[in-house]
């Protein structure tokens, strides 16, 4: 499924399931375009709503929402972000064209 499938799915409240994988893959994804303050906005009428739409709205939880969105939140600032080789003749920062990266034995050109 793809992101904006998923984001679809859940705003529609047709997903079959949405596990705690989803829960936490759709929180990264409305961080990263909504930032914190509508990304809690949304899960709260989301949440609620999908809850309604499968028979359990008494599953809806304001405090573990709220903690989880800010464990994400806070915890999505130590993921590494991959480096990326600039588009230049310039090798990647620490890197030099006589001592390769990443365990490579080939010379970075």
């Amino acid at each position: 499924m793809t992101d904006d499938e998923l984001i679809a799915g859940f705003e529609a409240a047709t997903l079959a399931a949405f596990p705690h994988a989803d829960h936490v893959r759709l929180t990264i994804l409305y961080l990263a375009r909504h930032g914190r303050e509508e990304t809690e906005r949304k899960l709260f009428e989301g949440l609620r709503r999908f809850a309604a739409a499968k028979g359990v709205p008494d599953k809806f939880h304001v405090t573990m929402t709220v903690a989880w969105l800010d464990l994400v939140r806070t915890r999505g600032d130590a993921i590494p972000r991959p480096r990326i080789r600039p588009r230049s003749s310039q090798p990647v920062r620490n890197c030099s064209t006589e001592t390769p990266c990443c365990g490579s034995t080939r010379p970075i050109a």
